[in-house]
């Protein structure tokens, strides 16, 4: 994983390389406000936020098949992700000590793949999320907006 330095602040977790030729993938995009708990002081300024992601769950289900008129397929299967985004933030208290300080956040999220018809309910798929972006915005002395760009990608296990 790769960090970058974009407006002072260093964001750690944005993926090194992705996956090429997949056909069983999604990109999602999540946004968020984090509010710093009420027991931790004021930011005066970010100085950085760590991102990962975590799959919880996944399952295959049988769904409608068709191709709609402006060209979206089901095919009747989908694989079910449930997963969370793991958030550390880090920042310069609005103190007069200007102490550093970490507050952890989780996003829940939730998506699906469309898979290949011929797959069947039993089939075991390992899932990978990859961090492509992140977007933080101090809104105030306690909100941070966030905007998280994810790919899933689903591999096939092999019986």
């Amino acid at each position: 994983m790769k960090s970058f330095l974009d407006d002072l602040i260093i964001v750690y977790g944005i993926s090194n390389a992705f996956p090429h030729g997949s056909r069983a993938f999604k990109q999602l995009q999540l946004q968020d406000v984090m509010r710093i708990p009420q027991k931790k002081p004021d930011i005066e300024q970010i100085t950085s936020i760590s991102v990962n992601v975590e799959i919880t769950k996944t399952n295959i289900i049988t769904t409608a098949s068709g191709q709609s008129y402006e060209g979206r397929v089901l095919t009747g299967k989908k694989l079910v992700i449930e997963g969370k985004i793991n958030q550390k933030l880090e920042y310069v208290a609005d103190l007069v000590e200007q102490s550093v300080h970490a507050s952890h956040f989780f996003m829940p999220f939730g998506s699906y793949i469309v898979l290949g018809k011929d797959i069947d309910c039993y089939s075991e798929f390992d899932v990978t999320g990859y961090i492509e972006d992140v977007y933080i915005k101090q809104l105030d002395k306690r909100s941070i907006f966030k905007n998280v760009l994810l790919l899933l990608n689903a591999v096939p296990v092999p019986r």
